[in-house]
């Protein structure tokens, strides 16, 4: 599912005024065998719903989804490129792949490198219920939402379906000014 689109990752253009940013929209994925590394390939990755880029299609200042993912990748031609993912607070390392295959490009978020070992204890622990839901091949109903916060950043914030918006008041005490 995709949340939003805002302007605060990518400077994309500026005035007088100062610059607007562009981020990647934020998206939610549901926990699955491939995400907890519990598939025969062990994998502890999962491939960024393509919906995220053929919804937005072209933004509101011309920036289309592709343009702003191929930041991420450079004129090298990368593959994979490292990210970090905040987690409850925390930075951890994760790699953002683009995969070509069948004329078509798509986006993988893993962490099943041996420096991810951290990364993969987060997601265990944040999301203890549904690794064991996951794992006893139940139906749960936890799922992560990716926040692009700009550059290689993603916020992660775990909650229940449906809660996707109504959790946000962790981020906003009341003795927060």
């Amino acid at each position: 599912m995709i949340y939003t689109r805002a302007y605060m990752g990518m400077p994309v253009g500026g005035s007088e005024f100062g610059n607007w940013w562009s981020v990647l929209p934020a998206f939610s994925v549901k926990p699955s065998l491939a995400f907890f590394g519990l598939d025969k390939q062990k994998a502890h990755c999962f491939t960024v719903p393509k919906e995220v880029g053929t919804a937005i299609g072209e933004s509101d200042y011309g920036i289309s989804w592709a343009e702003v993912i191929d930041n991420f990748f450079g004129p090298e031609s990368a593959t994979k490129v490292p990210i970090t993912l905040l987690i409850n607070g925390r930075k951890y390392k994760a790699s953002l792949r683009q995969i070509n295959q069948k004329n078509r490009t798509s986006y993988q978020f893993e962490w099943k490198a041996e420096e991810f070992q951290t990364t993969r204890e987060a997601f265990r622990l944040y999301m203890n219920t549904a690794f064991h839901e996951v794992l006893q091949r139940r139906d749960h109903k936890s799922i992560a939402v990716f926040h692009h916060l700009g550059e290689h950043t993603f916020l992660v914030r775990i909650c229940q379906e449906g809660e996707e918006i109504s959790n946000f008041d962790y981020f906003f005490r009341e003795d927060d000014h």
